[in-house]
Formats: C-alpha cells, sequence, structure tokens
C-alpha cells in the first residue's frame, strides 16, 4: 500500500516575465498542498486567477518555474510525456486549446508511468450539460455553480478536482 498522498503540490511556482533585456514579473502563481486521500475539491477564482495555469502544472502540460507536483508519489515532471495523461487526467471544454512549451528532456531519460489508469482527474470549467462529462451536476443553492457529484470516473476513490470563475 502506497502511504504517500494522492497529491503533494510542493512549493510549486509559475512566473510569467515580460521584457526582452528588462524583465517584469506580469503573473506569478504559487501553491502549496496535499490532499492525503481521495474527494472532490474546487477551486474558484475570477478570471485570471490562474486555476487552469495550476492544473496544467498539476497534469505536467506546463513546467513549474520551481517546485514538484507529486502524484500518488511519482513526480509528474518525470513521467514521459506520451504517459502523463495515465496519472493524471486534465478534462477540458473543447474550445480550450493551448499551446505547450516542453522541456528538452529526451523521453528516455523520463520514468514510465505507474498505473495505466488516471489516479486524479481534473475538470477545468466542466460544462456537464451536454451529457459528456464524465460527472454529472447539481448545483448549490442560490448559485450558478456546477458541483461535480460521483459518476464512474469521479468518485471518492480518485481525486476530483474542478475550477469554475467565481
Amino acid at each position: 500500500m502506497n502511504s504517500a498522498p494522492y497529491l503533494h503540490v510542493k512549493n510549486l511556482t509559475k512566473v510569467h516575465a515580460q521584457g526582452r533585456f528588462s524583465k517584469h514579473v506580469i503573473f506569478q502563481l504559487q501553491a502549496d498542498f496535499k490532499m492525503e486521500g481521495a474527494g472532490i475539491v474546487a477551486i474558484v477564482g475570477p478570471n485570471g486567477a490562474g486555476k487552469t495555469t495550476l492544473f496544467d502544472l498539476i497534469a505536467g502540460q506546463d513546467m513549474p518555474t520551481s517546485g514538484q507536483v507529486i502524484c500518488h508519489g511519482q513526480d509528474i515532471h518525470r513521467v514521459k510525456y506520451t504517459q502523463r495523461r495515465h496519472v493524471v487526467n486534465h478534462h477540458r471544454q473543447p474550445h480550450h486549446v493551448r499551446k505547450y512549451k516542453w522541456q528538452l528532456t529526451p523521453e528516455f531519460l523520463l520514468e514510465p508511468a505507474r498505473n495505466d489508469t488516471p489516479r486524479i482527474h481534473l475538470y477545468d470549467e466542466p460544462d456537464m450539460t451536454d451529457g459528456t462529462s464524465a460527472c454529472s451536476s447539481t448545483s448549490f443553492a442560490n448559485s450558478n455553480r456546477k458541483a461535480i457529484s460521483s459518476s464512474s470516473a469521479c468518485t471518492l476513490q480518485t481525486p476530483c478536482i474542478w475550477t469554475s470563475s467565481a
């Protein structure tokens, strides 16, 4: 039995700077938290707060400026690029398209994923009205925000994190 937390975001930072010679910081994200067991967590914030950036870092789709993301005992940024979806599955809306800068670490120097199916699911502002999402929707009282209830992919046996704009 693996005693490592399901998810450990350790001193994670992502800094976006602007300027060719004299750089100044235009965005900085800092996170440090653990999910000891399975559960459902919501990350709510205004547009531009860094919710999607955090998910991209957790899923290994972007490289942090510093820090680590340990998913079920495995550093996501040390997993082969083509196998990261076996550790963390980042569910996006179809219109969310981003280009990523991959590190230049050759694939053969990275370790394989230890699982064939994702242990963590990230839902980035899921559209649960079309019936294609892995989770069903309910609404909070007096709110338009969507909540995730348990389903085959998102149960209390696997961590499920989702975002919503405040």
